[in-house]
């Protein structure tokens, strides 16, 4: 039961309005479709999270939607609507009926803020993702560093409320960015969204990613969360398909356990900023913790952001006898036992 407020025409008005109700059900009509909203009313509503069907006609009346709360309540429960109100901001330019004006309320809220589509491909680092965020000229690029650190930080420190909503920040190599934690897909955001919002929507998607079947892998792998995630940039930035990673994959692990240096030439492109397949002699002699050329064991973190592809190949490897591969041009990968047998490969396919 609804409870009817007082209007300023006395006691009588209540028993009015519950009069031509009557009459117009007699008639065999409805008040669903029969009753209009203001023609003039119209554009953005909102409903408030809470909000039952008395508060939001009263706040329709208020904003001028509707001339009668008793009766827009009487048509909600005639189209069975009165318990599917829908909290957001609602777009009510058009409607034409408490029946269509009822429907609008208890559909999903559409964004009236201007949205646009991010897409971050699977190996993308934070410097393509804040190159996209220029590409489509939005505000967030400016600041984006500022949020997620830059590339080869190796001082970054993320927001303390940050290692409390996303535990998994704290299996980061000390001082990293985020790199390696913003999830590839393709997201709608705001216009006008800042940088923290867009990469809290990114850490959000990462941690529904890394569930319970992934986690159980990387326990049962026998290396930590962060091994296996710079790992996986690796063999996404190396290889293409999810047999070469998983291969590739197991030649890195088995190098390290012999104690050999990974000499990845994505981690050379890391630091240079370079998309080439090969370096050259000389780019091998860049002086960065990041080069595996020229320092042992892991980056001090990822040098891209993996899917999930890259992940499952790390936690999967593909035993082999190889210690040697090398990506040609074309994305073909040319594998060796000997380093004389690689020499040959690069002669052979990057010339």
């Amino acid at each position: 039961m609804f409870i009817e407020k007082k209007s300023k025409r006395g006691k009588y008005a209540g028993l009015t309005v519950m009069l031509l109700i009557g009459s117009v059900v007699a008639a065999g009509l409805t008040v669903a479709y029969l009753s209009k909203p203001n023609p003039q009313a119209g554009g953005a509503f909102e409903v408030e999270a809470g909000d039952g069907a008395v508060q939001v006609a009263e706040n329709l009346k208020q904003d001028g939607v509707i001339r009668s709360e008793l009766l827009f309540l009487r048509a909600l429960q005639e189209v069975g609507l009165d318990q599917s109100l829908k909290p957001g901001v609602h777009d009510l330019s058009g409607v034409s009926s408490y029946a269509e004006l009822a429907s609008r309320l208890a559909s999903a809220a559409k964004s009236l803020r201007p949205e646009v589509t991010l897409t971050v491909k699977e190996g993308w680092s934070l410097r393509d993702i804040k190159a996209e965020l220029e590409r489509l000229s939005h505000p967030a690029a400016a600041g984006f560093y500022e949020v997620t650190g830059r590339p080869l930080d190796t001082g970054y420190q993320p927001p303390e409320k940050w290692l409390e909503r996303y535990p998994f920040l704290k299996t980061r190599y000390s001082g990293t960015s985020l790199e390696g934690f913003l999830f590839p897909d393709t997201y709608r955001i705001y216009a006008d969204a800042t940088a923290e919002d867009i990469v809290e929507t990114m850490l959000d998607n990462f941690g529904r990613k890394m569930d319970s079947d992934i986690m159980k892998a990387v326990r049962e792998s026998g290396h930590e969360f962060r091994e296996v995630l710079v790992m996986a940039s690796l063999v996404e930035r190396e290889v293409r398909t999810m047999e070469t990673r998983q291969r590739v994959a197991d030649i890195f692990w088995r190098r390290l356990d012999l104690g050999m240096r990974l000499q990845a030439d994505s981690t050379v492109n890391y630091v240079i900023g370079g998309k080439r397949p090969a370096v050259t002699a000389e780019q091998l002699q860049v002086d960065s913790p990041y080069n595996t050329y020229q320092n042992s064991g892991f980056p001090p973190g990822p040098i891209a952001n993996p899917g999930l592809v890259s992940i499952k190949a790390v936690l999967s490897p593909l035993p082999n006898d190889y210690l040697f591969f090398l990506t040609d041009p074309e994305g073909g990968v040319h594998y060796a036992t000997t380093f004389n047998q690689h020499v040959r490969n690069k002669q052979l396919y990057l010339r």
